[in-house]
């Protein structure tokens, strides 16, 4: 059997539900990208098929869609990420869950990144998530050396329809035969929402990553459009809506004169 670091296509389910204000639940099959760091110059050097470069192809793997930073090997700006977070260094490889750059578009509500040491043994996760419709990013990082799990406060706006004083309670599996993320939002200390990710591996091949974007060409639209169509739903239900805390306070600051 082949190791778990290397790089596959996972493919399931994931399921959101909300228990207040207001009820509301939806699930929609998935299929994500695993891919192992070391291996994406490889990989993506199929033509016009799989590609790294900002020439059009199927399916392309652009480092500007991944973690921004000063450094351009992304290995490296997980391990700078890592080291600044959590205050330790990984030794290992880095794989990242995500979805691709098909057709030209790439969109990811959020990516994880899995960092290994050399003992193949996972050491910590980055999440790093896009908010919908201001288009930042923020990673949080979490420990894997001795728990799965992480609970800590929300300090960035992810959704309009979720205020910022929320409680996090994120559980992570590790990438075997199967792979299962739950992440919960506590209010109040009482659960408000939860995410659940259940997911199966497949080993990675050309023909496989081609039929999947040929099966699914569109699917960062696919996400994009899901997500207003649940905003409109939550809003037909008159969930509150709560403005980016951030931009508010931008648009309070009196102007400057001189």
């Amino acid at each position: 059997m082949k190791p778990f670091t290397q790089s596959a296509i996972y493919s399931g389910w994931v399921r959101h539900r909300r228990f207040s204000p207001a009820e509301h639940q939806f699930t929609y099959k998935i299929y994500l990208s695993w891919i192992k760091l070391s291996e994406a110059e490889k990989i993506f050097s199929k033509g016009p098929f799989l590609s790294r470069s900002k020439w059009p192809s199927i399916v392309s793997f652009r480092r500007k869609n991944y973690l921004r930073s000063s450094k351009e090997d992304l290995l490296e700006a997980c391990r700078d990420k890592v080291s600044a977070d959590l205050d330790f260094h990984f030794d290992g490889e880095v794989c990242i869950l995500t979805n691709l750059q098909y057709f030209g578009i790439c969109y990811n509500p959020v990516s994880f990144y899995y960092c290994y040491g050399k003992d193949e043994k996972l050491k910590a996760i980055i999440a790093e998530i896009n908010n919908t419709p201001w288009n930042q990013r923020h990673s949080y990082c979490i420990d894997m050396r001795e728990k799965n799990h992480k609970d800590f406060e929300k300090d960035f706006h992810i959704s309009p329809f979720m205020p910022m004083d929320i409680k996090y309670h994120w559980v992570f599996g590790d990438a075997k035969e199967k792979l299962a993320i739950n992440m919960q939002n506590f209010h109040s200390d009482k659960k408000m929402f939860d995410v659940d990710m259940q997911l199966e591996r497949h080993e990675w091949s050309t023909a496989r990553a081609l039929k999947y974007a040929c099966l699914y060409p569109l699917i960062p639209l696919k996400v994009i459009w899901g997500i207003y169509y649940q905003a409109l739903r939550l809003k037909m239900k008159k969930v509150p809506f709560y403005d980016h805390p951030q931009l508010s306070a931008d648009e309070h600051k009196e102007p400057r004169h001189g």
